[in-house]
């Protein structure tokens, strides 16, 4: 049974606390994709990739740094999280679940980006 650890991260994750930092990053990157094709199965320009990549780096620390006031390491977290995955049953769990490992994905993260620079 998953501890009360992803429940707090959850909670956290949906929070303005965690979200505003990634609807602030969203926003100073749009100008970028403006004008960005769809998801192809092609290749991608190195801006879009070196941006990801960023993102993820912004999304470790955000996830760590609220880890660390818990006292607990990322580690022992994801270790939860393949728990969780496996055997929670709890619906919340689970959607939170399927939205962390969607928010660490190529493709989920351009089209978040693409609907962002469509806005600009």
């Amino acid at each position: 049974m998953p501890s009360s650890l992803i429940r707090q991260v959850a909670d956290y994750c949906w929070s303005n606390n965690f979200l505003d930092v990634f609807h602030k990053f969203f926003k100073d990157h749009a100008d970028a994709f403006v004008g960005a094709p769809e998801m192809t199965g092609g290749e991608h320009n190195m801006e879009y990739y070196a941006l990801f990549q960023l993102y993820l780096e912004v999304y470790e620390s955000t996830l760590t740094d609220y880890l660390m006031t818990l006292d607990k390491n990322v580690e022992d977290f994801y270790a939860e999280v393949r728990e969780c995955q496996d055997e929670s049953m709890d619906p919340y769990l689970k959607t939170f679940v399927d939205c962390l490992l969607a928010s660490a994905d190529y493709e989920s993260f351009y089209k978040v980006m693409v609907r962002e620079g469509k806005k600009k």
